[in-house]
This record gives structure tokens, sequence and C-alpha cells, in this order.
């Protein structure tokens, strides 16, 4: 979702030490959509030995030697039927496989890829200890296991009208681009649900009109609803009904309010009270898990950039390679990205990796876990596969949720009436996330509707 959207971002790191980020090149739909690229953290290599994956990529339109379908339907520029339509079959094929690949193990980042419609999520009404002498015979405690978040399914599609006239009349170079609309339409609609899901506080409902009608209630992260009890924390900390991830400064930690007097940072904060601000955040997340190999992430709009770097010595920053900078300055292992100023990993915060982000709406932030932790979200798709296997180590498949075109021919899917994807997504681990509104001291507020 990059516009370059959810990459599937990163190397675990212990909180509180300063690790070494992986900046190099990342996946983002700017790199699946105009170059043709994207990183892997871990192949199989020919001989069926494990690979590194540093430095390895696979390619989007094409194969490992830097083909590009897309590239060569532009070359030829010859009317589709000259061309040879099973060529641009095999192209589609191609470029829909590999895109569909790709696009999978971005929403694995934030996403778990499921064919659940229900799942039973929170934690077992508490048993309370009752002292007693030799003979007691205390009643029985009785427990409920937890309550029901569910996932929506929807259909999106996009119109082709792919024929014989067309293809009598279009040229190689017109059907890619059209591909690659297809492809940013797609990346969009996917970019806009996981960003509603993230940065919604409302629960909603939903009729699950693509099966049985059932009536859904799709939860959003933890939003202080009474009466539905979150995870026990891993000291056994219990959360109140007041427990919220949906922020802002002066917020406190996710249980209490106000507790501190801070500034909106669209107007005069100061440099401790904004510290503060992000202390809190990241202890709001960190308070449900003790997974000492996760990574925190904290992703901010390049609005927010430069109030980060003020935030020393909490913030550490990344510098330019080419820079030598002295031995008495403190300096984040890795090198900045100097080539993408609004997608980029900027430093670190408490061993929080800070990332500048596109899709960050400016005067906002999220946080999250990403490594040995359930995702915040889940994606439903109508049949789940998820395969461990094939020529990429931990790929992730959508199986039925695939980009797909709709032919008439199904040997032939250049004669294609539209294209379309089924999928949902919603909240899964409510508290796996912590959405963050910057400018206001007394009440978050929900950024307008993403669109696509």
């Amino acid at each position: 979702m990059s516009t370059s959207v959810l990459e599937l971002f990163n190397n675990a790191t212990n909180y509180g030490a300063l690790p070494k980020l992986q900046t190099s090149a990342r996946s983002s739909y700017r790199n699946l959509i105009q170059d043709g690229r994207a990183n892997t953290n871990a192949l199989i290599k020919a001989d069926g030995t494990a690979g590194t994956g540093q430095g390895k990529q696979t390619f989007a339109f094409g194969s490992a030697n830097g083909s590009d379908t897309l590239a060569t339907l532009k070359v030829a520029d010859m009317v589709i039927s000259q061309y040879g339509l099973d060529l641009v079959d095999q192209a589609i094929r191609q470029l829909l496989e590999a895109y569909n690949r790709i696009v999978a193990e971005m929403i694995a980042q934030f996403c778990d890829v499921t064919g659940d419609k229900t799942r039973r999520y929170g934690t077992s009404a508490l048993m309370s200890m009752t002292e007693s002498e030799n003979y007691g015979i205390p009643f029985a405690q009785t427990v409920t296991s937890g309550y029901t978040v569910q996932f929506p399914l929807q259909r999106a599609i996009i119109g082709l009208q792919w024929n014989r006239h067309y293809a009598n009349t279009a040229t190689t170079q017109e059907i890619a681009m059209q591909l690659e609309a297809l492809l940013v339409g797609d990346a969009r609609w996917i970019q806009a649900k996981i960003l509603n899901a993230l940065f919604s506080p409302t629960s909603y409902g939903f009729q699950d009109f693509m099966t049985d009608g059932e009536y859904l209630l799709i939860k959003a992260l933890a939003n202080a609803e009474s009466g539905l009890q979150l995870p026990v924390g891993p000291q056994g900390e219990i959360f109140g009904a007041t427990h919220n991830h949906f922020m802002y400064p002066g917020s406190g930690n996710g249980d209490t309010l106000a507790t501190y007097t801070s500034n909106a940072w669209n107007a005069t904060p100061t440099t401790a009270s904004m510290i503060l601000d992000v202390q809190n955040v990241i202890n709001n997340l960190l308070e449900h898990t003790n997974s000492p190999t996760s990574t925190i992430k904290l992703l901010i709009n390049r609005q927010q950039e430069v109030q980060f770097r003020q935030l020393t010595p909490t913030f550490t920053p990344l510098y330019d390679p080419n820079v030598i900078h002295s031995i008495t300055i403190d300096v984040a292992r890795g090198a900045l990205d100097v080539a993408s100023i609004a997608d980029r990993a900027i430093g670190l915060f408490d061993g929080a990796e800070v990332w500048v982000k596109p899709y960050i709406p400016a005067g906002y932030m999220l946080a999250y876990l990403e490594g040995d932790v359930e995702p915040a979200l889940a994606v439903r798709v109508p049949n789940f596969i998820k395969d461990k296997g094939s020529s990429i180590a931990w790929q992730v498949t959508l199986s039925g949720g695939d980009l797909r075109v709709l032919s008439e021919f199904e040997m032939a899917p250049f004669y294609a009436q539209a294209a379309e994807r089924n999928l949902g997504i919603g909240v899964w681990n409510r508290v796996n996330g912590v959405a963050v509104y910057l400018n206001s001291t007394s009440a978050y507020t929900n950024p307008a509707p993403f669109s696509f």
C-alpha cells in the first residue's frame, strides 16, 4: 500500500537495544508497479539449501534475470492480434502470479491470512482464590471464554471489457498501461481497507452477503468498550474497561487520561512532553506482551520527521553513510535512505524503529509490534491456503483472495470482462496496534476515511 504500501518490513530487534535496521531496498507498490522489484528475507537456493535473503530479489514482472512483462508489451507497441494473443495471455498470467504473491507477502505485515469468519478473543473470566480452613468446600467457579470477533468478506471489481474488437484495434502498449492502472487501483483499495481498520476507533456491523447473510460484528483496536475483557497481560495485568489504544498527547498510558501536561504537536509542544507522549504509546503497546524478539515499529508522516529528530537523546538518528560523524555522537546502526524521503527508516526511539511512511496521515502516528506476536488484523479470503513452502520460504498466498481476471474462456484470460478481488479485513489482535492523533490534547479524532 505504499502508494508505497504496506511492506513486509524488517527483522526483529530487542527492545532497548540499538539494532541495525534493515534499511536497504524494501518491497513497496512503487517498486512493484514501476520497477518490478521486491526484496525477500529468506529464499531457497537452486540446490534446495536455504539462502540468506541478503541482496536477493524476486521480480514482480518476470523471472530473476530481470525480464519485465509490462516492459516487453510496451516496447513491442504492436496491435495485440498481430503480436499474438497467446503471448499477451502469457504476460497477463505471469504478471498476476507475481503480483499476487508479492501483495500477499505485503499484507502479511499487518494481517493474518485466514478463512475464518469468527474467532474468540480476550480472556476467560477470572477465578478468585478463597482462604479456607481444613474442611472447607468452596463453591464451583465457572468461566466464559472471551468474546467473538468477526471479519468481513467483500468483493471489489474493475471493468475491463477486453474482446475481439479490442484485440484487433488496441496496441500492446495500451494494454500494458491498462494493466498498470489495474494494479494501482487494486493496491489502493487494499491500502484503504487496512488503514481504515487500523485508524477507526468504531466497531461496526456487517452483513455477510457473500456467504450466509449473517450479521457480523467487526471490532476496532482496543477502544474502551465496557464488558469486553482484553487478554491478561504477561505479568497478570488486568486491563480495565477504559483501556484504549486510540491516544492523543496527554492521554496517559491507555488506562488513565490527562496524567501529565502536554501540548498538541501542531501547537507549541516541548521536547520533554513529546518524548513522554511517545514513551506512553510504546508502553501501551508493550504491556500486552513479553516477546523479546518482536520489533516495535513507529510509523509517522513526513510532517513529524523534523519533530522526532528533536527528541534527543531518546531518539537516535540514522545518518547518510557518505558522511563521517564524530565518535562522540550516538548513531543508529544502519544507513539513512537519502533517495526515498517519504518512505524510509529514520532512526530509533527507545529501541523502537521509527519509519516515515507516505500512507500515514499528517498529524497521526501508528505503533505496532512485528515478529513473534499475533498481528493486529486478519484478512479473510474465500478459500484459505497458507503455503510455507514453494520456491520462496515463508511464502503466503491468498488463494481465493487473489486478484484475477474474469473471462468467458478460462484458458484465455485476455478475453476478460472484469478483474476482481474477494477479501475482507478486520481487527484480530486488538492490542497489537496503537493509533495516535497528535494535534489534540482532548480527544482522539479518526482521520477522514481512506479512499481508493
